[in-house]
């Protein structure tokens, strides 16, 4: 798979919590590159995150 840069004059990136449990959240992120009026899917970004008691 050939990979290249994100072309555009910005990124935008837009978050969500897929699933939330006791100990572990898990997140994901698209991100879009935009150029004049068009946008374009560029990545997707998933996480886990642990909580750490206080």
């Amino acid at each position: 798979m050939r990979r290249r840069a994100a072309r555009g004059d910005r990124l935008i990136a837009r978050d969500r919590v897929v699933k939330v449990g006791r100990r572990l959240v898990i997140v994901a992120a698209d991100v879009f590159a935009l150029e004049a009026l068009e946008q374009r899917h560029v990545a997707l970004l998933t996480g886990t995150m642990g909580t750490v008691p206080a």
